[in-house]
Formats: structure tokens, sequence, C-alpha cells
């Protein structure tokens, strides 16, 4: 069987033309259900629309819903906001508990967050559905490091040539710029190595092993990156790590230094950067999403569904922020 394609979608996405989408060679979409507690306001507006669309086109389905927990009774209510949603609709794939906001389920101890999913899978698991967690490699390797994680199927997502984390996974979220005939700008785009409909299962490729992990780091040099974990950062050392993975004639240029941090699963992250396609703000203390907005001549909604933020009250220092072109 090879990799399967998967889009993950919410109302951030507007009203998809899935016909378009399904002749994409899209197989399956986890779509978003809602955020946060059992509040009819934090159901996704698209969700139902985009149910019944995907299955009228013969495309799997998964759901998720991102938390904001900070407490057992607050991840119950996430429980019971999904199980609300989910009633009467038959799912392909599981519904995964998003697990990524800093400012919340961030703030808790490893323990209290194990006790969150906990209480979230089970309830889930309880009511006849598949159950997983979604998070970036980060979250993986160093938050969600509760030894009841190693129950969940795992979504990691790592925008990256490829996934690097060790651990076992079944679905990989490689890209937040992913382009889907019937979908107007950016989608997120995933690769599972397992049919939950059919339940058989790809193994990913083994990541390239003897590498140093740096993804805690964040900034601009591998020599303090490479010490921050304790690291050999000597030039010689540098060069091997190069050549492992795949910088031709290391010279320890900048343009490399970037390139071996990517590559070492670290992020690298400066001010304010600049494509042909939007430019990338960095939030800093006291910023608002309006006030970010403003700066850049634009609106805070425009930020909000473009950079899939569900609550636009809550941005956090270090946040990257894409501004439109």
């Amino acid at each position: 069987m090879e990799k399967i394609k998967v889009i993950d979608v919410s109302k951030h996405q507007g009203n998809i033309n899935w016909d378009k989408v399904a002749g994409d060679g899209v197989v399956a979409a986890i779509i978003r259900c809602g955020y946060g507690d059992d509040i009819a306001s934090q159901d996704d507006s698209q969700w139902s629309r985009n149910v019944a669309e995907a299955k009228r086109v013969g495309i799997k389905i998964g759901a998720y819903l991102y938390s904001y927990a900070t407490s057992v009774a607050h991840a119950q209510s996430e429980a019971n906001h999904a199980i609300r949603l989910l009633k009467g609709i038959q799912l392909d794939y599981p519904v995964y508990y998003d697990l990524e906001d800093n400012n919340t389920v961030g703030k808790c101890s490893k323990s209290v967050i194990g006790d969150m999913a906990e209480v979230f899978c089970n309830a889930l698991s309880n009511a006849g559905y598949k159950v997983g967690i979604y998070a970036n490699k980060y979250w993986f390797t160093s938050i969600l490091t509760d030894h009841r994680f190693k129950k969940w199927d795992k979504w990691v997502a790592q925008y990256n040539s490829e996934c690097t984390y060790s651990g076992e996974y079944q679905a990989w979220q490689y890209s937040y710029e992913g382009k889907v005939n019937g979908i107007v700008g950016s989608v997120d785009m995933s690769w599972f190595y397992k049919d939950y409909a059919g339940d058989y299962y790809v193994a990913p490729s083994a990541p390239q092993e003897n590498l140093p992990n740096i993804s805690g780091y964040v900034g601009t040099s591998i020599v303090a990156a490479l010490n921050q974990f304790g690291f050999n950062s000597s030039y010689e050392y540098r060069s091997q790590l190069a050549e492992k993975v795949g910088i031709s004639n290391y010279k320890g240029t900048a343009e490399q230094n970037l390139e071996l941090i990517r590559k070492l699963g670290g992020t690298v992250q400066q001010e304010q950067i600049s494509n042909h396609s939007y430019t990338e703000y960095v939030v800093k203390k006291g910023d608002t999403l309006s006030g970010i907005a403003k700066r850049y001549y634009t609106n805070y909604q425009a930020l909000a569904q473009y950079n899939r933020i569900a609550d636009p009250n809550r941005i956090y220092v270090g946040q990257k922020i894409r501004i439109p072109a």
C-alpha cells in the first residue's frame, strides 16, 4: 500500500469545492469540529457542510478538536464538545486531540497534560471512536512525555523534507502551504501511513540516525544550537553533519548554517522574514493581532483566517504570524 494523501481543514478554508478536492487525489480529510469547551459558539462553522460534502464525494473523514484545556474538567468539556458534534456521524479515521496551544495546555505540567489527554481520549473511545493525538515534533519530544502518550496513535507535524521524530507515529503533517484544487489559499498536507478504514499500516521511513536532536532550538546560530543541547559545535563536526544531511561543499556560510539548523530539527527564527507570498512577523510582548494587522494595513479577521488562529485574542510571544503579500 502507498502512503495516503490527507488534508485537514476548518472554517479557515472557507467554502470548499469538494468535487475538485476529490479529483486532486485526496483520499481523506481530518475536519475540525470545534475548539475548546462545549460551547456552541466554539463549534466550527463549516463542520457540518465539510462532513456532508466530503462524504458525498467519497472522501474518508476523521475529526479534530483544538484544545485550550488547563484542567481535567476543561478536557472533559472538550470531550463533550466533540461527542456532541459527532453524534450520528460515521467516521473512517480517528478523532484527534490537537495539543499545541502554548498559552493554555503548554502551561500545564506534563502529568496534568497526560491526565487531560486521558480524559479526552477515554471519553471518545468509550463513545465508539478511534482516537489519536496531534502535536508538532517538539511537543511530542519535550512536552507530551507522560507514559500514557504511548497508548495513542500519533500525528506528528514537522515541516521538513522528512519526519525526524524518533518514536512511533502513524501520520506526518509535512506542510501548511499545500495547494489542492477546490481550496482557495493554502491547506495543511499530511501523509498517513495507516489506513484506518482498512486498518493496514505502512511503516514510515526511518529517520536518519546518529544525528543530534535540536528540535527545541529557535534562533539563527548553529553553534549556539549545538551548544544548547551539549553537542560538539566545532567546524569539523558541523562539516560531518552537513554531509550526513545532504548539504554539499560545507563552508560554514550563513545560508548553509540555517539549512543545517532546519535539517537537525531546529527552528530558524528571525524577527521578520519575507518571501514572494507573505511576510512573517514574530510576536513580541504587548502585541495584539489587531495591532499587527493595523501595522500591515489589513484587519485581524484576515490574519486570523490566514494563520488558522481559532481565537484572535490568544496570541503568544514568539508566535509567527504570516501577513499575505
